[in-house]
């Protein structure tokens, strides 16, 4: 038997992995994650875009680096706007109160944004807030 363990086998290798929620990476090499997050639209007018902020566990060790992008067709298609960067990390070990935002970023009317996180460590995304303004231009 497997004492209880829960195996999982690499299906291009044949390698045998034991899967557990302890593990914070893939054999040694990081693990991306993606969370696309909730279709934002109101009578397909547009919004202008001052400020997103992702709340997540920062300052954990080691650091996760974070992008964000975004989808203005209803989430067909993603990109970043001009000027944006778009990639921020969770902070240092023990910089637990960092705040991850993006802002000016520009209007969009069937705005879906995405949120890729890649590292060796435990991954909680917590809220992610939105400050916008609804127009008609």
């Amino acid at each position: 038997g497997t004492n209880g363990k829960h195996i999982v086998g690499d299906p291009r290798t044949g390698k045998l992995y034991e899967q557990s929620m302890n593990y914070t990476d893939d054999d040694g090499a990081s693990i991306q994650y993606l969370r696309a997050l909730a279709h934002l639209i109101n009578e397909d007018q547009n919004f202008y875009h001052h400020r997103f902020e992702l709340l997540m566990e920062t300052g954990v060790d080691p650091q996760m680096v974070v992008g964000l992008d975004w989808s203005d067709d209803g989430g067909h298609t993603f990109q970043t706007f001009a000027g944006v960067p778009s990639i921020r990390n969770s902070g240092a070990p023990g910089a637990f109160t960092k705040r991850l935002a993006w802002r000016r970023l520009g209007r969009g009317r069937k705005r879906v944004y995405r949120i890729g996180v890649q590292g060796k460590g435990l991954v909680a995304l917590v809220e992610a807030y939105l400050e916008a303004t609804q127009g008609f231009a």
